[in-house]
């Protein structure tokens, strides 16, 4: 009897390390899939961020071109908007998370672009007085565009 039960038990130990074996190598497999699929949107966050630089280059170059004013400043604002998108997609892309954006350090690059936009340095001083705080991409959009909008009004 002890000697069944020892015989069973070995074979049952047997096919458990070969289940254990198993799972390691997919584990192993899971991971590497992981780290290319990361590295795959890393690399589209840098594309999007690289075509919305085109597009805000564009936009630059036909205001210089445009005489009235009141287009002129739509075509501002129009830029501002795609650099705001612009400015979260590098954020995206040059950090280890790529499910959530730090705010303040976004706010600062963004207000930083809206003010070289309008050439308004000498004119405007910002405060951020905030504390550091994460938040996913689907709500960061919105709240960059909005922020925009607010320094953008403010401005003109």
């Amino acid at each position: 009897g002890l000697f069944l039960t020892y015989r069973n038990n070995r074979k049952k130990n047997l096919q458990l390390a070969e289940l254990n074996d198993d799972l390691s190598e997919t584990n192993l497999q899971l991971d590497q899939r992981n780290a290319q699929n990361e590295l795959l949107l890393k690399e589209i966050h840098h594309r999007v961020k690289n075509n919305l630089e085109t597009v805000s280059s564009l936009l630059e170059l036909q205001s210089a071109q445009v005489k009235n004013d009141e287009v002129k400043s739509v075509m501002q604002a129009s830029q501002s908007r795609v650099q705001s998108i612009s400015i979260l997609h590098q954020k995206l892309y040059q950090r280890d998370d790529l499910a959530s954006i730090e705010m303040k350090d976004y706010f600062k690059n963004l207000v930083e672009s809206v003010l070289d936009t309008y050439d308004a340095w000498e004119q405007v001083e910002v405060a951020y007085d905030m504390s550091e705080m994460e938040l996913d991409i689907d709500t960061a959009i919105p709240i960059g565009l909005i922020v925009n909008e607010l320094l953008t009004n403010s401005l003109k």
